[in-house]
């Protein structure tokens, strides 16, 4: 099975990396905090859970009664654009589609029935064109504000229960250049740019789409960013807990026209 194609395997793969990544709790660290990320990390804890992510199960995704809790899991990635019918479009996912159909074919996945599949297609195309920031941000809008408008439909199902958005987050990551980006301009692995990280948590370009939502938790996980760099300060974190009942949190302000992938 392909990883993302199951909800509980995006979860299982987070539970696999919380073990060895430390996770980042904002506004701040606190026994709430703690018990609602190891809910979800802990695999003892998690056997509290039901899963209800099948196709003819009410939403959410998950529930868990014992702790008056649930929580629904979403995908997004920097490689999401409009198609020319104005529906959300990605090559990089109708490649990594094609490359799996092909595997299944041959039947190679046949010898491996348990196995979890990690596809990383290639487009061929030129790298602002494949992904980017702008895309980035308008995925990450899009997918959180479609699941927040079911909010509604989660407490119809479970009322009283708080709510956690789970958001798996495909992007590469970015950094803020000292000067607009060429877009034209192909990069190489020997290509040194100086600038500063995108702390994508800390954006309002994506956290106003969930602040003040009615979303008490969400916890961004994101595996694949990555920044290779001289500097401690780069190292950004794989997974970030915010405690959505409180309202104050540190934001900066990035420029679009200057965010570059780290990622070719």
């Amino acid at each position: 099975m392909r990883l993302e194609d199951s909800e509980l395997r995006l979860i299982q793969f987070f539970q696999m990396t919380a073990e060895y990544e430390k996770a980042l709790f904002l506004p701040n660290h606190s026994r709430k905090t703690s018990r609602v990320f190891n809910l979800v990390a802990d695999r003892k804890k998690w056997r509290y859970w039901i899963d209800s992510s099948g196709h003819d199960a009410p939403p959410p995704d998950f529930y868990c009664d014992q702790f008056r809790i649930m929580m629904d899991v979403m995908r997004v990635d920097d490689h999401e654009r409009k198609n020319s019918k104005g529906k959300p479009f990605s090559p990089h996912k109708q490649h990594e589609q094609e490359i799996y159909h092909e595997l299944e074919k041959k039947g190679i996945l046949d010898q491996f029935p348990n196995a979890n599949v990690f596809i990383n297609g290639w487009t061929g195309l030129p790298t602002f064109e494949d992904h980017n920031y702008t895309f980035y941000r308008k995925s990450f809008t899009r997918i959180v504000q479609k699941h927040v408008k079911s909010i509604s439909n989660y407490k119809a199902n479970h009322p009283g229960y708080e709510v956690i958005f789970f958001v798996f987050d495909e992007s590469s990551a970015y950094i803020q250049t000292l000067i607009d980006v060429d877009r034209q301009y192909q990069h190489t692995p020997f290509d040194i740019c100086y600038g500063d990280p995108h702390l994508f948590y800390t954006d309002p370009a994506f956290l106003n789409s969930f602040i003040g939502q009615g979303i008490d938790y969400l916890i961004w996980f994101t595996p694949y960013k990555h920044i290779n760099s001289s500097d401690q300060e780069a190292k950004i974190p794989k997974i970030v807990l915010f405690d959505l009942t409180q309202k104050h949190f540190s934001v900066r302000k990035y420029n679009e026209s200057r965010m570059l992938s780290t990622e070719l």
